[in-house]
């Protein structure tokens, strides 16, 4: 039945919905109004409570509706997405994939607007050093930890960043220079063994200590020996783990092929055994941090002894020769 037409010629209904979604929720049910309605027809009466009862039952399903939150953020932050409202004066194109994006409201210009006209950045955060995390501008969004290095990169060194790949590195994605700063694009690992450590209440197993050292070896192998160069920070905060993909990977290769690290190659191997040393013996660490002799060497395996020691004259490639994990 038509909500707008009366139900007989004696009763007159009122059919006026709320003009805003908002007046919803105060909308009253649907008023009867009766001129003189006959009392003497049982049937015409029951025929009336009817059709109140199903008016009502809409009015309360309308009522009840509510727009996901998703929804109204759409609309109100990505109005110009519209294709009827043509884009103001100086807007940037943005992506339209599955989810629209909209482009960082800056009047940057050079390399810094390039970069965040790519990358959508949300919120500052410790990835093995202060980074900016932001997320690709395309249907993918992928998550990214943008930092800025101070300084001037040719045309070899951008080549060198985006060619140093391997499974034990934190990738390089992506590249910026200009005359003043380097813009350096790395995937975005979600945890260090500086974090892990701080939390964790259980102590390293020694196949924890074995499996770490391992990873982080190979990573230091492809840098001493494809790369040629020294890494220069290998720390607890330079280690970063993928939940994802359970990988163990080193990080920052970015500032150590920029800077051309100088030091001995045997430094970061002695590092990495100083770092295995307050994984096992936390207590150590805390006398001489690149202590690599333990303090109480019963505590743990021969071989776990054996592999320790091994750190103070061996290279990393001979280290992964007699690691079997």
């Amino acid at each position: 039945m038509n909500l707008a037409m009366s139900m007989n010629q004696n009763t007159k209904r009122s059919t006026r919905f709320p003009l805003a979604r908002k007046d919803l929720h105060t909308a009253k049910p649907l008023e009867c109004v009766s001129e003189q309605l006959p009392t003497d027809d049982p049937n015409h009466l029951e025929g009336q409570m009817d059709d109140m009862r199903v008016d009502e039952d809409r009015l309360q399903i309308l009522s009840s509706f509510q727009p996901s939150s998703n929804v109204i953020d759409i609309r109100r932050n990505y109005h110009l997405l519209s294709s009827d409202k043509a884009p103001s004066p100086g807007s940037k194109p943005v992506n339209k994939g599955r989810f629209p994006v909209k482009a960082n409201s800056h009047n940057s210009v050079g390399v810094d607007g390039e970069v965040w006209s790519k990358y959508h950045r949300f919120w500052k955060s410790d990835q093995a050093g202060l980074a900016t995390i932001a997320h690709e501008n395309s249907i993918d969004h992928k998550i990214v930890a943008v930092k800025e290095v101070k300084q001037q990169a040719s045309k070899r060194l951008i080549s060198d960043l985006l060619n140093a790949k391997h499974d034990n590195i934190v990738q390089l994605l992506d590249v910026f220079s200009s005359n003043s700063s380097v813009y350096l694009v790395y995937e975005c690992l979600e945890l260090s063994l500086f974090n892990i450590q701080a939390a964790c209440r259980e102590d390293f197993l020694e196949i924890d200590m074995a499996i770490i050292g391992k990873e982080i070896l190979k990573g230091l192998n492809y840098v001493h020996n494809e790369l040629g160069l020294a890494h220069g920070c290998v720390d607890a905060k330079n280690i970063l783990f993928s939940i994802t993909t359970c990988h163990i990977k080193l990080a920052n290769i970015g500032n150590c092929i920029l800077n051309r690290q100088q030091e001995k190659k045997s430094n970061d191997i002695k590092a990495l055994g100083a770092l295995l040393v307050s994984l096992t013996e936390p207590g150590t660490s805390v006398y001489n941090s690149k202590s690599l002799q333990l303090r109480r060497p019963q505590d743990v395996s021969d071989i776990c002894a054996e592999f320790i020691g091994q750190f103070a004259t061996l290279g990393a490639e001979e280290l992964l020769k007699g690691l079997v994990v």
